[in-house]
This record gives structure tokens, C-alpha cells and sequence, in this order.
């Protein structure tokens, strides 16, 4: 899971634990509490949310690196035009067809690539091979140009959101941490081998002092009611 993935490294490798910076050392009482950062990533709904939509548009992307890869230079101009009128919404009935026509095209011929290369040729086929071969080596540098701005693409909107979950996410911490006094959340990362004990920054916690589930409670509550819940009884 691509942005549960680099939440939980930024979490649990740069920020080891949350903590109230703006109160000063007291006497008495250190009160500490314990995330649960597997937990909180896999259950966080708006982060779940989130990274379907960042998988969609990775696919969306992929997807037409691959039609244009077999198509040639006056293909993938049509190819342009179209997908621009279906982007803005004014693709015709007939514009639809034959955007479809071109997709079958570029798969038909991977199609046959993929079988001409895995099989003994004729002189005909031979040529077949050569002409489709031809077909993707005169794409590449539209296909990495290409890529490059996909990267670039994809690379801020996961910057956008891993800076709006993350700061929900510390603000959340940070809400059940002065509700209840609390003046140190350390975060816990799930282990799942026991060679990972030497990566973890909590080896035992009191499960008194876990509060997870009220992180959650704010994070997962309804818009109108985000901020607001209640401690439990």
C-alpha cells in the first residue's frame, strides 16, 4: 500500500515520538502514551481513501505509457487529440470509437510481439517482429519523456498527501495527548520477525497508556464532529 507505506517509515523511522515541546519540564508525573503506528496507518479511512486514489491515477498513468508504446507517431497524435475532447468532456459517440480502435490496435500488436518472440519464424513473420520492435524502439524517448513528467506528477501529489494526512495525523496525536495530560506519545511500529526487536523503539508498553483507538476516534469521526469526541468511561 504505496502512502500507507511512506506514512509509516516517516513515522516510525524520522519520528520516533510526539511530544508537547511547548510545556515546560514539570516535576512529578511524566505521563506517556503509546501509538500503535501499524494499527493507526491501516485503519486511518481517509488515509485508506487516499491511497486507492493515488494507485488509480499510478494505473491512469501506466495505462497510457503502454497504448502508446505500440502505436505509431501518427497514431499516437490521434490518440492525443482524443483523450484531450474526453478529458474536457467533448468526446463525440464517434471520437469514442475510435479511441477504443486504437487501444485494441496498440494490444492486438503487443499481442502479436509477444507471440512472435516466443516462436520459431517465417520469413513474413520475421518481418512482422522487426516492423513491431521498430514500433517501440521509435517511441522511447516520448515514453521516458513522458514518464519523467508522470514521476513529477505523482511525486507532488504525494507530497500533498503525506503533508495533509500527516498533519492530521500529529494533530490528532497531539488532541488526545493535552485531553488527557499527556506530555509523551511515543510511536510503536508493529513487528513481524522477531529480528525486527532491534528496530523497535517500544518493547513494552502498559496497555493502560495505548491510545490508539482515541487517535482513531478523531481521525475516522464525521466532518462535523472531528475534534469534538469525548474521553471514554
Amino acid at each position: 500500500v504505496v502512502i500507507v507505506s511512506v506514512l509509516f517509515s516517516l513515522f516510525s523511522v524520522h519520528s520516533k515520538a510526539f511530544s508537547d515541546e511547548s510545556s515546560p519540564p514539570q516535576q512529578g508525573k511524566l505521563l506517556i502514551a503509546v501509538v500503535d503506528m501499524d494499527r493507526l496507518l491501516k485503519e486511518y479511512q481517509e488515509l485508506r481513501k487516499a491511497d486507492e486514489e493515488y494507485k488509480i491515477e499510478v494505473r491512469r498513468r501506466q495505462e497510457k505509457l503502454e497504448m502508446r508504446e505500440m502505436l505509431r507517431p501518427e497514431e499516437i497524435r490521434e490518440l492525443d487529440k482524443l483523450e484531450a475532447l474526453e478529458a474536457e468532456g467533448k468526446l463525440t459517440s464517434e471520437g469514442k470509437k475510435k479511441l477504443e480502435e486504437l487501444k485494441r490496435l496498440s494490444e492486438e500488436r503487443r499481442s502479436l510481439m509477444n507471440i512472435l518472440i516466443t516462436k520459431t519464424l517465417t520469413e513474413e513473420e520475421k518481418k512482422q517482429l522487426a516492423e513491431l520492435q521498430e514500433i517501440t524502439r521509435s517511441n522511447e524517448p516520448l515514453l521516458k519523456k513522458m514518464q519523467e513528467k508522470y514521476d513529477e506528477e505523482l511525486g507532488r501529489l504525494m507530497d500533498a498527501y503525506l503533508e495533509r494526512l500527516g498533519k492530521r495525523i500529529y494533530d490528532s496525536v497531539k488532541a488526545v495527548a493535552q485531553r488527557y495530560g499527556i506530555k509523551l506519545v511515543i510511536a510503536k511500529r508493529g513487528m513481524q520477525k522477531w529480528q525486527a526487536v532491534f528496530d523497535e523503539f517500544v518493547l513494552y508498553a502498559d496497555a493502560t497508556m495505548e491510545i490508539t483507538q482515541e487517535v482513531l476516534n478523531i481521525l475516522n469521526a464525521p466532518p462535523e464532529t472531528k475534534g469534538k469526541e469525548q474521553p471514554k468511561k
